[in-house]
């Protein structure tokens, strides 16, 4: 299947559907084929753990002095 830059806009929803069910959608952008609209094999959201997430969990009171600590570096220059 193929869709133009104005049918993404317009049918958007319909394109997405598209992929869903299993067609590719092709891109065309200005006459050439610019991008592949494909459902994703996992619609799950990403299972990967985020190293980033809860790494302040045990240390609740220091998140806070951080974050002022940074507030004042930011505003000591006014």
């Amino acid at each position: 299947m193929e869709a133009n830059t104005k049918d993404l806009r317009t049918n958007t929803k319909e394109l997405l559907s598209a992929a869903e069910r299993g067609k590719e959608v092709i891109i065309i952008y200005r006459g050439k084929r610019a991008a592949r609209l494909v459902a994703l094999k996992d619609n799950a959201a990403s299972g990967g753990r985020n190293p980033g997430f809860g790494m302040w969990a045990d240390k609740q009171g220091s998140v806070d002095n951080q974050v002022r600590s940074f507030r004042k570096m930011r505003h000591s220059d006014q």
